[in-house]
C-alpha cells in the first residue's frame, strides 16, 4: 500500500476500531449509563429532577446520536478515501456508501453476539443516516476548497508596482 493510500484510509479504519470497541461489553448501557447521566446533567443540572421515563428517553436520543455522529465521522472519512482511490464523484460517494451500510449492518450483527448489546435494524438506520450526512459534509467542504480565486495573486507583478 502506497503512503498516500495509507494516509487516506488510515482515518476510516482507526474510526471502524472505536466503533468496533464501543460496539463490545465496553459501550453497553450498563457501562455508559452512571458516565452518560454524569454528562447530561453537567450540562443539563435539571435532568436529575426528570421522571425516570423522560430521562430514559432524553438518554435514548443521546445514544442515537452518538451513532450518528461516529458515522458521521466514518462516512465522512471513508467518502475522502474513496474519492482519493476513485477520482470520479459518483462512483466514490456510491462506494463510500455501500462501505457505510455495510460497515454498520456488520457492526449490529456483532453486537447479536454481545450478552449486554442488542442489534437492531433502526441503529443501521442512524448509522446510515450519520454516514451519508458526514459523506455530504466532506463533499461540499472539498467543493468549497476548491473554489480558490485563480486570478488572486500573492504578490503583483513586476510592472504593476
Amino acid at each position: 500500500m502506497t503512503q498516500r493510500r495509507l494516509s487516506l484510509w488510515l482515518p476510516p479504519l482507526v474510526v471502524a476500531l472505536v466503533i468496533f470497541c464501543l460496539s463490545t461489553d465496553l459501550g453497553s448501557e450498563q457501562n455508559t449509563h452512571g458516565t452518560l447521566f454524569r454528562l447530561l446533567t453537567t450540562v443539563w443540572p435539571g435532568i436529575g429532577g426528570l421522571s425516570p421515563e423522560i430521562a430514559g428517553t432524553i438518554e435514548f436520543w443521546v445514544r442515537k446520536c452518538a451513532h450518528v455522529t461516529v458515522y458521521f465521522w466514518l462516512g465522512s472519512f471513508v467518502f475522502r478515501a474513496s474519492r482519493g482511490t476513485w477520482p470520479e464523484v459518483g462512483g466514490a460517494f456510491g462506494r463510500a456508501l455501500l462501505l457505510v451500510v455495510l460497515y454498520a449492518a456488520s457492526d449490529e450483527y456483532h453486537q447479536s453476539f454481545v450478552p449486554t448489546r442488542t442489534s437492531s435494524i433502526v441503529d443501521v438506520g442512524f448509522d446510515t443516516l450519520g454516514g451519508v450526512l458526514g459523506m455530504g459534509a466532506y463533499g461540499l467542504w472539498a467543493m468549497l476548497r476548491g473554489r480558490k480565486p485563480s486570478s488572486r495573486r500573492l504578490t503583483p507583478e513586476p510592472n504593476e508596482a
